[in-house]
């Protein structure tokens, strides 16, 4: 447990001096008169549904400047061309958008953590919030059959999916199964 703690926290900390470059960097753009002229504050999740919209435009204008082609996707599309290119800037800013979800690959979609690290590069606020890491804990659960335990695994965050029993020791699965087992004809 102390190993992930202290893996988030140094995770956390990467992303603070992060930031703290990035605004030293702009004041210092500011006051050579080269102050960074384009901003955009993402709300929305996006992928293919948001395809058309004005927001696809807007993404696909930090892709081009992170310098990451979305081809053969144009205008305002989210297609193949865009998914890839969001994977590459997942893949590229890892450590703050995959690595707190243990995920090793880019999505292709723009969802919360990848939003954040996209804000914090071109949103508009001028005080860039830290990304919140998620929970880990080492967790007995159930498998789909409800009717045995399997041995602990480390769940972060929503990495959940519906259904799923979570225990926090061997006794209290066990326990679970028997109750589940008491009740069935």
């Amino acid at each position: 447990a102390q190993t992930a703690d202290t893996q988030a926290l140094i995770a956390q900390l990467q992303a603070q001096i992060q930031a703290l470059m990035q605004q030293i960097a702009a004041l210092i753009a500011q006051q050579n008169g080269t102050g960074q002229a384009w901003c955009h504050t993402f709300n929305t999740n996006l992928g293919y549904a948001n395809s058309g919209s004005t927001e696809v435009g807007y993404l696909h204008t930090v892709l081009d400047k992170q310098g990451i082609s979305y081809t053969s996707d144009t205008e305002n599309t989210y297609s193949d061309g865009t998914a890839a290119a969001i994977v590459e800037f997942q893949e590229k800013y890892a450590s703050e958008v995959l690595t707190p979800y243990n995920l090793r690959r880019g999505t292709g979609y723009v969802g919360p953590s990848t939003r954040k690290k996209i804000n914090a590069l071109y949103g508009c606020n001028t005080v860039p919030t830290p990304t919140p890491q998620p929970t880990c804990q080492n967790l007995w659960w159930l498998d789909n059959t409800n009717t045995s335990c399997q041995s602990e695994k480390q769940f972060c965050g929503t990495y959940m999916y519906q259904g799923l029993q979570t225990f926090t020791n061997r006794q209290d699965c066990l326990n679970a199964v028997a109750l589940i087992q008491s009740k069935q004809p």
